[in-house]
């Protein structure tokens, strides 16, 4: 494993482990008949930043939010639905609000700048009574209309809260 620089062990810390997506066309994750799969969690892991960064202009009135499943298969929101997205501009981010599952997402109208999540961190996953990490997936999803252009990069930043866990990205 490489020395990590003074930086990127101080953000370690402070922020947790960070995995990113690819940049993903706002048509593919947020629908409103639909959600896409954007990571998977290994293990349990205090999810400590959740959004997405808009990389291209939105267009479409689509509200999103983000949910997860988890070994039972039902799919639960970790946030409120936001207002609409249409017409954000690239470096504008839709925010996952931390703690409650009430919260809505925080859309940032300044690009490049936004909050971090305004609430305690949640915890995803778990372990069986085995001691084998279980398999959560974190989807973006979308409702009211569906997003008609734009793309978007996901980012999520955990600490691992048992032996082996991590999160990878789907897409």
């Amino acid at each position: 494993m490489a020395n990590k620089s003074t930086i990127e062990a101080v953000s370690d810390l402070h922020r947790g482990l960070v995995v990113e997506t690819a940049n993903i066309a706002a048509v593919d994750c947020w629908l409103t008949a639909d959600h896409i799969a954007i990571f998977t969690v290994y293990g349990r892991i205090l999810l400590t930043e959740l959004f997405g960064q808009i990389n291209t202009n939105m267009a479409g009135a689509v509200q999103p939010n983000f949910s997860f499943v988890g070994t039972d298969t039902n799919i639960r929101d970790i946030c409120a639905v936001s207002a609409s997205i249409a017409g954000l501009l690239v470096g504008n981010r839709v925010v996952w609000p931390g703690g409650t599952t009430a919260g809505t997402l925080v859309i940032t109208g300044i690009p490049y700048d936004s909050p971090a999540n305004t609430g305690a961190p949640f915890i995803l996953g778990g372990v069986t009574a085995a001691g084998v990490n279980t398999t959560t997936t974190i989807y973006a999803d979308g409702s009211v209309a569906d997003a008609t252009g734009g793309y978007v990069r996901f980012s999520c930043a955990y600490a691992p809260m048992s032996d082996g866990a991590y999160v990878r990205n789907v897409l």
